[in-house]
């Protein structure tokens, strides 16, 4: 834009380079340093009739010549297997060639299952809440993107402080089964997650609270954006 602003998100890396290809002026940035690189698993189901044909279809898939398929321009995915870039269809895509071998020297993050489990459903739960469910969300985050960049009536800074303290902060809202007013922080994830895990019948009870929480902060924010 000509004010320099531009949209920037989040996404998958083969949605970020066919929306390359389907926009030049779009452009897919690897963060530097530590990143997340997580191959797609194949498995063979336990307990398959025939054993020997899956095991081939599983080679087969992880073969240069199963793994051509992500070359598509249509799919755009890195190969798990690097031989398919020496093949002449890999010669064709010499985008994903130069975004194969940059991925080379990425640092990886230490990822453990184990923690992510731990605090899974809670997190599921709180974003409907937090971000889903409240009716006042999109009206919120629309009038403090419009003060920024239509109406120039707020900072950057301003921005940023209002959008951390009444949209990114970690929300307090009310324990349905304790009652006590809590922060949705690691541990309280971690502690919901167990609930949750044991009587599911609570998910709607946290989904409400959380959803009641978000609203009053989003609504706080509108009436501020408002004056």
């Amino acid at each position: 834009m000509i004010n320099g602003e531009v949209a920037a998100a989040l996404t998958i890396d083969f949605y970020g380079y066919t929306a390359m290809i389907q926009n030049p002026g779009t452009q897919y940035i690897i963060p530097q340093g530590a990143t997340v690189i997580n191959g797609d698993p194949i498995a063979m189901a336990n307990g398959t009739w025939n054993r020997g044909a899956a095991l081939a279809f599983i080679a087969w898939v992880l073969s240069p010549d199963g793994q051509k398929i992500w070359l598509d321009r249509n799919i755009n995915r890195l190969p798990a297997n690097p031989k398919v870039i020496e093949t002449p269809d890999g010669a064709q895509r010499p985008d994903l060639r130069s975004v194969y071998q940059q991925t080379l020297s990425l640092r990886g993050i230490n990822f453990s299952d184990e923690e992510a489990l731990s605090y899974e459903l809670a997190i599921q739960v709180y974003y409907d809440g937090a971000f889903v469910d409240p009716s006042s969300f999109k009206q919120a985050w629309t009038l403090l993107v419009a003060k920024l960049l239509r109406d120039k009536a707020i900072t950057r800074d301003q921005f940023e402080e209002l959008a951390s303290k009444y949209i990114g902060s970690p929300l307090e809202f009310t324990d349905p089964v304790t009652g006590r007013k809590v922060v949705f922080t690691k541990d309280t994830a971690q502690r919901i997650n167990s609930l949750l895990l044991r009587d599911q019948s609570l998910i709607d009870k946290y989904r409400a609270s959380i959803a009641r929480a978000a609203e009053d902060r989003y609504q706080a924010l509108i009436k501020i954006l408002s004056r």
